[in-house]
């Protein structure tokens, strides 16, 4: 029983994690898209608004804040309503910060995953760069689709229904969450494979992939659990209890995603091992 993949092989990756300090390089990411996930929300608005006009980009953002935690919601939400309200020319820079400090994050993941996946000189700086800034444009655009496709679902059920003369039974909540982990799985696949320098070759990415799908759907809503039952943050933080919240969110979510590279590459060494 002791040499069952199902218990060696999540042994074997979380006493990789802890031998690669895998806590302080969740941390290091944490930190990096604390500074970014404000502007980057930003960003995403201006992004939404190339396609449904600029009217209708904060409903779609709207939509991403009913998907998220409502701890994290009620942080950032607030702040993006008041950004968005006003008439400014500071978008522009909103972009470039949001770009800089997500970039910073990427490349932090891309470092990790590199030793995960044992590749040990990281790639060239321009490579590792242009991984990051394309990784970033690849998230917005995430962002961006799951907002639209749930926005815009009812109107393109209508259409289909109108051609194939079938009715289609809809549960607008179940749609959108089933439309959320399907992007989120996509998209945390898409870094397995596309930022380590040797694009994971010869690892199985989707056990990583599904694990941190997973993982992530059972902390976000364990936290909020906890916090609306337990949680006095508040008494012990006060004004800062907000960005602690959000801090403690992006900690436990990069390391999840840093324990689904260390279970592809832990079952790569288990195969090896036997066969």
């Amino acid at each position: 029983m002791i040499h069952s993949p199902f218990i060696a092989v999540p042994r074997d990756a979380v006493n990789s994690f802890i031998a690669r300090s895998g806590d302080m390089q969740a941390g290091y990411i944490a930190y990096s898209l604390l500074l970014a996930i404000f502007p980057f929300l930003i960003f995403c608005v201006s992004l939404t608004g190339i396609f449904i006009g600029v009217d209708r980009s904060a409903e779609a953002v709207g939509v991403l804040f009913d998907f998220a935690p409502p701890y994290l919601a009620k942080v950032l939400e607030p702040a993006v309503v008041d950004v968005l309200s006003r008439t400014h020319s500071l978008f522009t820079l909103f972009i470039l910060v949001a770009i800089w400090a997500a970039m910073r994050g990427v490349e932090a993941i891309n470092r990790a995953f590199d030793s995960i996946y044992g590749e040990r000189d990281g790639g060239v700086w321009l490579l590792r760069k242009t991984k990051a800034l394309v990784t970033v444009f690849l998230s917005a655009i995430s962002a961006v689709v799951l907002g639209l496709s749930i926005l815009l679902a009812p109107g393109l059920i209508v259409i289909i229904e109108e051609f194939t003369h079938i009715e289609i039974p809809t549960n607008i909540t179940l749609m959108r969450y089933a439309v959320g982990i399907v992007v989120f799985y996509c998209l945390i696949w898409s870094l397995h494979w596309f930022l380590p320098s040797n694009h994971a070759e010869g690892f199985t990415r989707w056990p990583g992939a599904v694990f941190t799908t997973i993982s992530w759907l059972g902390m976000a809503t364990g936290l909020s659990i906890f916090l609306a039952n337990w949680g006095r943050y508040s008494v012990t933080y006060g004004a800062l209890a907000g960005i602690v919240i959000t801090m403690l969110f992006l900690y436990f979510s990069a390391a999840i995603i840093l324990l689904g590279a260390e279970l592809n590459a832990a079952l790569q060494r288990y195969k090896k091992e036997h066969t």
